[in-house]
Formats: C-alpha cells, sequence, structure tokens
C-alpha cells in the first residue's frame, strides 16, 4: 500500500561506482511503489571513480533524483548535513551507498517518525561480516559516544536515520556546527528513539581506518570544547 506522505532520502556517496547503479536502482524503484512522493538526494563527497557520472545519468533519467555535488571530499558528516539541509518532503531519510538494510526497513523507521517522533535512529541487532577493524572501531566509537555524551544511542554509526523537517528547520538556525551531523541532531531533538534493523551483507565500502580515526577525534574535541 503507498503511502500518502513523502519523504526525501539522503544518501552520502563517495567512490561507491561497483555497486552505485544497483543502489540507485533499487531505491528509486521501491520509493516509488511505497510511498506518493519521494526524492532521492544523491550527495556526491568529491568521488574520484565514476560516482558522478553514474548519478547524472540517473538524474537524466528521473526526475525524482537531485544531486549535490561537492567538488573535494568533504567528509560523511558535511555530505549527509547537505542532504538534510537541501529535503523538501515530509519525512526525512537517510542510508548509505552500500544499503547494510533491508528497503522495507525505509518504510518502517518512516513510519515511526510519521506517528509523532522527531528522530529515529536505526540500530543494528546482528552485524555483517566486515573488516576486523571496522567492527572493533564500531564498538569502540559507540562506547566513547555514550561515555562522553549524554545519549543512549547503542549503534551511533548505523547509516538509516529518519527525522521531521521541523528538525532540520532548528539545524539551520544553529549559529554553530560540532561537525558531527547526528550530534547535532540529538542536541536540537525535543524526542528521539531507535528502531532495531538487522543488517543485510552489504557491499564494498569506501570507508576507511583513517576516515574511523577521524570519527573519533570528532567526539573528542567537541566533547572537550563543551567542557571548556
Amino acid at each position: 500500500m503507498t503511502d500518502n506522505f513523502g519523504v526525501s532520502l539522503v544518501v552520502p556517496v563517495y567512490n561507491s561506482a561497483e555497486f552505485l547503479p544497483a543502489t540507485i536502482a533499487s531505491l528509486a524503484t521501491y520509493l516509488a511503489s511505497e510511498f506518493k512522493h519521494y526524492e532521492l538526494i544523491l550527495v556526491d563527497d568529491g568521488s574520484i571513480d565514476e560516482s558522478l557520472a553514474l548519478m547524472r545519468a540517473a538524474a537524466n533519467e528521473n526526475n525524482n533524483i537531485r544531486l549535490i555535488i561537492h567538488e573535494r571530499n568533504m567528509g560523511q558528516q558535511r555530505s549527509l548535513a547537505d542532504g538534510f539541509l537541501a529535503a523538501r518532503n515530509a519525512i526525512v531519510l537517510s542510508v548509505d551507498a552500500d544499503l547494510p538494510c533491508e528497503l522495507t526497513d525505509l518504510k518502517k523507521i518512516a513510519h515511526i517518525v510519521y506517528n509523532g517522533s522527531e528522530l529515529v535512529f536505526g540500530r543494528r541487532v546482528a552485524q555483517m561480516r566486515r573488516a576486523w577493524w571496522r567492527t572493533f572501531g564500531s564498538v569502540v566509537a559507540n562506547w566513547i559516544f555514550r561515555l562522553i555524551y549524554p545519549f543512549e544511542i547503542q549503534d551511533i554509526g548505523c547509516g538509516l536515520l529518519a527525522m521531521r523537517p521541523s528538525l532540520i528547520e532548528k539545524l539551520r538556525n544553529q549559529n554553530k556546527s560540532t561537525g558531527l551531523i547526528k550530534l547535532d541532531l540529538l542536541l536540537v531533538a525535543e524526542s528521539c528513539v531507535q528502531m532495531d534493523i538487522s543488517s543485510r551483507p552489504a557491499a564494498s565500502s569506501s570507508y576507511s581506518f583513517i576516515k574511523l580515526l577521524k570519527l573519533f577525534w570528532l567526539m573528542l574535541i567537541n566533547r572537550f570544547r563543551q567542557w571548556g
């Protein structure tokens, strides 16, 4: 059954040409079948492979696909923030380009927001197979986040997220940003819940050990600034 509200789905993209066509096709087909209106916002973060060309080709064929292009790599946090600020529909979602969740989770998380929650985080209850450092890093990142911030978010790294546009307006009116978009959202949200998802095997990701270290650094430096 098609829902009578619209969704904006933000997908940050960096060097994802290997699996991007399948991701775009899957998302566009699913969103068109499940929602009255949709827009698929693809944010290219300075990719140096064929990702941008593939995104442009998809946008030329589908008017519901919008592009945001970073001339240089600015990081996933900035990509998500730019995508959220550009969203136009009643419910705003995000998902990673390698689609580590079931498509049906998009509708489930959208309904939680539609029915009253301002912000919803996905929470992976079964981890996918991936490099040991990513699994270890995820555990450490979640532990650090809960240790230094007063939020009981169990899986801060999960790419599945949903929110109301009113929350984005609060974000737009902020005088400053922490550089961590999920933290920015938590700091202004009046309500936040988590939704369990079962991770599915995902395509190879462009996520790197260096990017993980940068995430740790951002979490720590922002907390030190708050304490100061």
